[in-house]
């Protein structure tokens, strides 16, 4: 927003004015820039120097070295993970840990419950915080697994070997790889 705009025509002709009008212009757009980063702090998609702010307010004890990432997924699952514990909730909180799909499947008779990784391949890097958030709240009686999804052999074969000489077999197993 030009604030000179919103003076009367006359004033735009003068030197000392539009003069006066820039020094004030340069620290209304500072200003315009300043509210628009706070802005970003109060929604944790956006939140960059804000997100210790969020980790305090969920109880979570601040780790600077972790990625900006993984550090806004810890506040996500643990504001969906209050209230009672459901396949649901356990869902939701392990989906937003990985950012991808994951199913629940519960095994009432052997008094556990298993984490399905459906669209991550691999370890994801923040799996130890997943842990310890489903630890927390899940039920105490219960225990549980976590599945991960790998390439497996027939995944594989729609890759020649010569296209394949470029992964190593880490990423071979544990990376979502372009298709053939």
């Amino acid at each position: 927003m030009r604030l000179i705009g919103y003076l009367p025509e006359d004033y735009k002709k003068s030197a000392s004015v539009v003069q006066l009008q820039d020094a004030i212009q340069g620290e209304w757009d500072n200003l315009d820039q300043a509210v628009e980063a706070l802005e970003e702090q109060l929604f944790i998609d956006t939140a960059t120097w804000g997100i210790g702010y969020w980790e305090s307010v969920c109880g979570i004890t601040q780790n600077l070295s972790k990625d900006i990432q993984l550090r806004r997924s810890a506040v996500k699952a643990k504001l969906r993970g209050t209230g009672t514990t459901t396949v649901a909730m356990i869902q939701n909180v392990s989906e937003s840990f990985v950012n991808g799909e994951v199913a629940v499947v519960e095994h009432n008779d052997q008094y556990r419950f298993d984490i399905e990784m459906l669209s991550v391949i691999g370890i994801p890097p923040n799996m130890e915080d997943l842990k310890a958030v489903i630890e927390e709240i899940k039920p105490a009686h219960l225990d549980y697994r976590i599945i991960i999804k790998y390439n497996q052999h027939q995944d594989l074969r729609q890759f020649t070997h010569e296209s394949m000489k470029i992964y190593s077999y880490f990423a071979l197993r544990e990376e979502a790889l372009a298709n053939g």
